[in-house]
């Protein structure tokens, strides 16, 4: 468990990263998806 919980957070801060890396992409780009 401990292992698991030092593991979290470092990939919960590169979901996030990508989830805000994703906002910028679909905001940046035009509706011609």
């Amino acid at each position: 468990l401990l292992v698991i919980l030092q593991q979290n957070p470092p990939i919960a801060d590169v979901c996030h990263r990508l989830y805000e890396l994703n906002l910028k992409i679909l905001s940046s780009t035009p509706d011609s998806l």
